[in-house]
Order: structure tokens, then C-alpha cells, then sequence
């Protein structure tokens, strides 16, 4: 079965990022809302909330929740998400490493995310390397994650600058205008997913939240020609990965979630 199209392939390997529509049935998309409400109203040891205005409402932000939570278990080995996954990075197989979600309460004024790339937090490198995010309430266009499409091609990683994290000797990210034409968003609806390779920049603008309720889940992936590299890197995935450094993913002990035919 074909999930993804080519020119949607094509868009992001050229953007570094695309907007896929709800690939899901209705019922996945109430499992996973109810996991993430469950999830917050009994937070896990890796959970945060932040303050994020004078009113003291809270942003809510979770890793690794599938090793408690069957509904984002099964999404991640079940759901036709490792085929999408697969199908975009144009590997033969995809590998689950790491999941988070995000809740921004109705009404909240949500500060900005700098500007960055998750391959500097992830223990491997290469192009089959991708972000799958994943609406689970509406979000429209002017609240959504930006991105600057393009420049993952180069190949380069910055550092993400903020206090607490280690010099990852790497050169500071560049001044980003959110009006530059290159910068781009996409309004979703339940069960839409933005794919982007995790070393396109990406970002949030300090916004308040009229839309209501926002929650999200962010799933990252791997393929099998993926490179375990852990040098200069800070490998945020706490979860035991048979890791070895120069070692192709195909090459470690690790379980597909998927596989092509």
C-alpha cells in the first residue's frame, strides 16, 4: 500500500518539510486524544508544565510516553505511521526513537520556541532522519510551528540556544526574520501531520492561543541507513538503544516498526 505520493515526497525533500492530510481513522484520533488527556491529568517522571503567562496557566510537555501509555504505543507499531515514516524517508524499514507530546491550553499566551533542529538532541545522523508531528485538535496557520524550508540540504547543524544546554561546538543559529518568503507554516486539522528532517530549522512565534485547546503528538524516526553518532551530541532519548557509534541502524538490534514489502 502507497501512503505518501511522490510529489509529496518530493516536497520534502526539497523543503525539508510537508504537510500530509489525516491518513487516520476517527477512531485513532479519540484514542490518542484521550491517551493525552489521561497522560497530563497523571503526569510521568518525564513530564513539564510551564508557566507561560501572568495568569500562571500551564504548558504541558511529556517524552516518552509510550512506555506508559498503550494507545501511543500502538499508534507507533500499529498505525499506518511507520508506513508514512518509511515511505518519506525512502527506507526500507523505519525505527520509532522517540516520543513527546504538547498541550497548550485555550486562551494561553504561548512564548515563542527559538529557532533549532532536533538532530543535535538524537544519537544518530544522516537523511533518514524525520519528525512526524501530529494535530489532534485544529491549529490554524498563525499558531502553528514555522519552518525555513530549504536549508537542511545543506547539511548544516547549529547550536540551540538555550541557557542550561552544553556548547555542542557548533555555530549559532542564524537571525531568522518569521516574514522571510522562505519561512513556512500549515494549518492542520485532527489527525494532519507535518513531516520535516531533523535538520530543518524550525520554531515557534510568542502567540496567544484563541483557537482552544491544542494538543500534539511528535513521534521521531529513523530509517536503516541512518548513522549512530553520539559524539558532540546531547541524546535526549532516556528509553535502553543498542547503540553503536558508526553503526548503520540496519546493523543495530533494533525492532522495525515497519517494513516495505
Amino acid at each position: 500500500m502507497t501512503m505518501i505520493s511522490d510529489s509529496q515526497v518530493a516536497a520534502y525533500e526539497r523543503d525539508g518539510v510537508v504537510h500530509i492530510p489525516n491518513p487516520f481513522d476517527d477512531r485513532r484520533i479519540a484514542e490518542l486524544r484521550e491517551a493525552v488527556d489521561e497522560a497530563r491529568a497523571n503526569p510521568g517522571k518525564h513530564a513539564r508544565f510551564w508557566k507561560t503567562d501572568a495568569r500562571q496557566s500551564e504548558f504541558y510537555e511529556e517524552a516518552e510516553v509510550a512506555q506508559r501509555s498503550a494507545a501511543i504505543r500502538n499508534f507507533i507499531d500499529d498505525s499506518p505511521a511507520g508506513e508514512v515514516a518509511g515511505q518519506i524517508m525512502r527506507a526500507r524499514h523505519a525505527y520509532c526513537i522517540y516520543d513527546q507530546l504538547f498541550v497548550k491550553q485555550a486562551g494561553e499566551v504561548v512564548k515563542g520556541t527559538d529557532w533549532h533542529q532536533d538532530m543535535p538532541y538524537m544519537p544518530f545522523d544522516g537523511d533518514q532522519m524525520c519528525v512526524m508531528w501530529m494535530a489532534l485538535d485544529p491549529v490554524p496557520k498563525d499558531n502553528a510551528l514555522q519552518f525555513l524550508r530549504g536549508w537542511h540540504r545543506s547539511g548544516q547543524l547549529y547550536q540551540f540556544a538555550t541557557p542550561g544546554h552544553p556548547d555542542l561546538s557548533l555555530p549559532p543559529v542564524p537571525d531568522i526574520d518569521e516574514n522571510d518568503p522562505e519561512v513556512v507554516s500549515f494549518a492542520c486539522e485532527p489527525g494532519d501531520l507535518v513531516i520535516f528532517q531533523m535538520r530543518t530549522l524550525h520554531g515557534a512565534a510568542t502567540r496567544t492561543n484563541v483557537s482552544g485547546q491544542r494538543r500534539a503528538l511528535a513521534t521521531r524516526w529513523v530509517g536503516d541507513e541512518a548513522v549512530c553518532h553520539l559524539e558532540g551530541r546531547l541524546n535526549v532519548i532516556r528509553k535502553p538503544l543498542p547503540l553503536v557509534p558508526g553503526r548503520k541502524v540496519a546493523a543495530l538490534a533494533m525492532t522495525p516498526q515497519w517494513s516495505a514489502g
